[in-house]
């Protein structure tokens, strides 16, 4: 009898690199009746700092899903996860006041009933490769993207930047509150990366999507290794997952919930075309056509119609519609709290957290 392929496949790795003594990143990779969860944390915070807080905001957050059932409000529940991991590295902080300022970011994959989620905070990172193209799905909170948001650097000179580490939001900071994005519908071979900053620097997006066409596991490793090659100045950690379930890019165009999205936006349409006519109408803009008197069948000119004196600040005749994208929001405050990151020592290589 053939043995059923697994619906999902998985990768890890994580390594100290080239320069650094200790290795301050942490990952984990959990299941339960919530879903699947994997997570990607990159400490900082001087010696042994950054450790504590990765390996804290983990945990934290895996226990906090983990004592919930398969039916909750996941964007809540992520949301509290980071609530309840900021508490845990607070409280370290207490009770050891010579780790003040270890803190750490985090990226998180939540998948549940064939949907998904992310969070993140700080610049560790989320991709997404599917149908043979790959995108960066999270955003960086860091001072070159703020620079790039503001039109200052390109992209490609923020990859070089003497300041690219200063990150802006963390965990064990004030401002640690994660952007959170979902729920996506899953897609059949769709392959998620997540990773910190140690490994996206020396790779191009084109070399990114290469690789993750191998098997899980093997990414990984190659991806270390070759980073390690390079030079690799930071620590290196990644995670791949890689789904055999969910829909197509097909079902997706032709399910119910497309349909009736279209039939909203199509019906919102309408009713602002309407309401804008009836507003140029009001304000004279428009004009209804004249009539013919049926007597004498001459045309009869419209009464002119008294000229309505206003000026631009006082009435503005346009209807403009302003979608926020969450990612792209950067606060002048957030930038005045910008973190260095700085690393030292070793400790053990982790270990895969799998829970069944």
């Amino acid at each position: 009898m053939k043995r059923r392929k697994p619906d999902f496949e998985y990768g890890n790795l994580s390594d100290v690199g080239r320069v650094r003594k200790e290795n301050q990143d942490y990952y984990g990779r959990y299941e339960g009746a919530f879903g699947k969860l994997i997570i990607v944390c990159d400490g900082m915070g001087g010696y042994e700092g950054g450790s504590i807080a990765s390996r804290l905001v983990v945990d934290a957050i895996a226990e906090h899903f983990k004592a919930l059932g398969a039916h909750y409000d996941q964007r809540f529940e992520m949301e509290q996860a980071f609530i309840r991991a900021q508490g845990s590295i607070r409280e370290f902080v207490k009770s050891q006041p010579e780790k003040e300022g270890m803190g750490t970011t985090a990226i998180v994959l939540l998948i549940h009933n064939e949907l998904y989620w992310f969070a993140n905070t700080g610049d560790s990172r989320l991709y997404l490769k599917r149908s043979g193209k790959i995108s960066q799905l999270s955003k960086d909170h860091s001072l070159v993207q703020n620079m790039i948001d503001k039109g200052i650097l390109s992209e490609e000179e923020a990859a070089n930047h003497p300041k690219r580490n200063i990150i802006t939001k963390a965990l064990g900071t004030e401002h640690f509150m994660p952007d959170i994005f979902g729920p996506f519908t899953l897609c059949k071979n769709d392959v998620f990366m997540l990773c910190s900053d140690g490994l996206y620097h020396y790779f191009s997006v084109d070399e990114l999507s290469q690789i993750l066409d191998k098997p899980a596991q093997e990414a990984c490793e190659f991806f270390v290794n070759k980073a390690n090659e390079l030079g690799s100045d930071d620590n290196v950690t990644v995670q791949i997952v890689k789904s055999y379930c969910g829909s197509t890019e097909q079902q997706i165009e032709k399910s119910p919930d497309k349909k009736l999205y279209r039939i909203v936006l199509l019906s919102s349409l309408s009713l602002l075309l309407v309401s804008s006519l009836n507003l140029l109408q009001q304000f004279g803009c428009l004009y209804p056509k004249a009539k013919k008197n049926k007597q004498d069948n001459e045309e009869v000119k419209p009464k002119p119609v008294s000229a309505v004196s206003a000026s631009k600040d006082t009435i503005q005749a346009s209807v403009s519609g302003n979608i926020d994208d969450p990612r792209s929001k950067v606060s002048e405050q957030d930038s005045m709290q910008s973190l260095s990151k700085s690393r030292s020592s070793k400790i053990p290589k982790q270990k895969d957290k799998s829970k069944k």
